[in-house]
């Protein structure tokens, strides 16, 4: 009963206070690729490649995550991706602060630069799919209202780290990186005060303490060998995601460097600039968050088709846009379309996969489906990771071909998807078989 409370809930503060964090620090990262190129000295095309391998190795470990969860529960999973993302977070900043202060040789702080984003990616990422699965339910309605919840207070983070980014930078090239540590500590100690009030410690279980004690690093292995073993959705929401990801993390790549390139700003103008249009961007991606069920309600196949078409023409409008306001229009309508397809796209698999789950033993810690939920959220989070990382390394190299390419590559990437929904859509409508009496 304690837990059937707790899933009606959500997730708790101290998970939100996390997924801030995470999204300030991804905003802010991005918003100052033009620096890090100036710092590093490096190309879009290396730069896209680092940043899409550490999102790799983030679609490869999340599913894991998920095994985890399922077998050892979602809280013990969320603190330790939460250890993880402090120290990935506190080694980037050690890495840029010390170039850039000339502390460290450029390629010494390269690769420690490297190692931080190898320790962030495979810990952080973890964190929002997770937190959508505690908040997921069987209803398309509550399960829209908990996804969008999560999602906005992860939106909320990236408008600071995007609105930050220009003051910041003012006072030193690693403050807008070092500002989500102490978000990170706080959101640990949270984490620690809710296993001592629900009776659990690192590394247990509510339900049974003294069996898992007794299980050790034997059940995370079984989970995490069952997650390699399982993947528990059809190929059509993992592709979406993908490709609904690829294009929108090119677009984000490429929007500093299109700034600069268009309006022939210096570098910490162009990133500065970038954010103010990421800041309306998420702004629209947050009332989009906030307004999910009244948009989608239980049409989760009309909503997800009209969210690809939006985010298309923003792609479009933006290859072609060459003044700050229209940059800043066209990816707002970029992030709206995707929120909202993105949106659509994880409830339906959470809610197939919540259906499909078996009820949970008697004295089970956690509530029925919340262990389904959680391994598929974590294997549609890992191919939005690889979709990310593809377009990284997609951006950095039709970048540095032109511009009006890129933009053409990812409209037309959109516009396929969006017609292979619309195919799939009318084919389950024709092979529908009758309603049951």
């Amino acid at each position: 009963m304690a837990m059937d409370r707790q899933e009606q809930a959500g997730a708790p503060a101290h998970v939100m206070l996390a997924l801030a964090a995470n999204a300030f620090h991804q905003a802010a990262l991005v918003a100052m690729v033009p620096v890090l190129q100036q710092i590093f000295g490096l190309g879009l095309t290396p730069l896209g490649l680092l940043v899409g391998a550490g999102l790799a190795l983030a679609a490869i470990a999340v599913p894991l995550w998920g095994g985890l969860a399922r077998r050892r529960g979602v809280d013990l999973a969320l603190r330790a991706s939460l250890i993880g993302a402090c120290t990935g977070v506190g080694l980037l900043v050690a890495s840029v602060w010390a170039t850039a202060a000339g502390m460290l040789p450029v390629a010494a702080g390269l690769a420690l630069l490297i190692l931080a984003r190898l320790v962030y990616s495979l810990t952080a990422p973890a964190a929002l799919p997770l937190a959508q699965a505690m908040g997921a339910q069987r209803a398309a309605a509550a399960t829209l209202t908990a996804i969008g919840r999560a999602n906005a207070v992860t939106g909320l983070g990236r408008l600071a780290g995007n609105g930050l980014v220009a003051p910041l930078l003012l006072l030193g090239p690693a403050l807008p990186l070092a500002l989500p540590l102490p978000v990170y500590v706080a959101a640990l100690i949270g984490s620690l005060r809710h296993a001592a009030a629900n009776g659990t410690g690192p590394g247990r279980s509510a339900a049974d303490p003294q069996a898992v004690a007794g299980e050790t690093g034997r059940a995370t292995g079984r989970g995490i060998a069952g997650a390699r073993k399982r993947m528990p959705l059809p190929l059509a929401p993992l592709a979406t995601a993908f490709t609904l990801q690829l294009a929108l993390g090119a677009a984000s790549v490429l929007l500093a460097p299109l700034i600069r390139d268009r309006l022939a700003l210096a570098p910490d103008a162009a990133a500065g600039a970038a954010g103010l249009c990421l800041m309306l961007a998420v702004a629209v991606g947050i009332v989009m968050q906030l307004m999910l069920r009244r948009l989608a309600g239980e049409r989760l196949t009309g909503a997800l088709l009209a969210g690809t078409v939006a985010a298309g023409l923003g792609l479009a409008a933006l290859g072609r846009a060459d003044a700050l306001p229209a940059i800043a229009l066209a990816i707002a309508l970029v992030s709206a379309g995707a929120v909202l397809a993105l949106g659509a796209n994880t409830a339906r698999a959470l809610l197939a996969a919540g259906a499909a789950a078996p009820e949970p033993e008697p004295g089970a810690d956690q509530p029925a489906g919340r262990g389904s939920r959680a391994q598929a959220a974590t294997w549609i989070a890992s191919l939005q990771f690889a979709g990310l990382a593809a377009g990284a390394v997609v951006a950095g190299i039709l970048g540095d071909i032109g511009f009006p390419l890129a933009f053409a590559v990812l409209t037309a990437t959109l516009a396929a998807l969006a017609l292979a929904l619309a195919a799939g859509a009318l084919a389950a409508r024709r092979g529908r078989p009758a309603p049951r009496a």
